[in-house]
């Protein structure tokens, strides 16, 4: 993201070029999530979502992501910094 803010910055936009491109061979959901303090929550629900519909913009499917309010990663790995998670769901958890 560019700064603190909410755009995309052209190498967030690499990246999940990549991450569409391999996840569009794959039936796995995609859960989406930034880390963040409780003050910050709106502002990562609102990142985690224009990831999301950058994604769609690739051609995955709105209804294979979930967002999630809290990190995946224990607070402890990071740190204070803000971090975006993507993580992939095999069908065998969610089906």
């Amino acid at each position: 993201f560019w700064g603190v803010g909410t755009t995309l910055s052209l190498n967030g936009r690499d990246f999940l070029d990549t991450l569409a491109t391999y996840v569009a061979t794959i039936p796995d959901r995609i859960v989406i999530s930034e880390s963040g303090s409780e003050e910050q929550q709106e502002q990562s629900l609102v990142r985690a979502t224009s990831v999301l519909n950058y994604l769609a913009t690739k051609g995955i499917a709105k209804d294979r992501c979930s967002i999630a309010v809290r990190p995946m990663s224990p607070e402890e790995n990071l740190d204070g910094q803000r971090m975006l998670e993507v993580a992939l769901l095999s069908t065998s958890i969610y089906q």
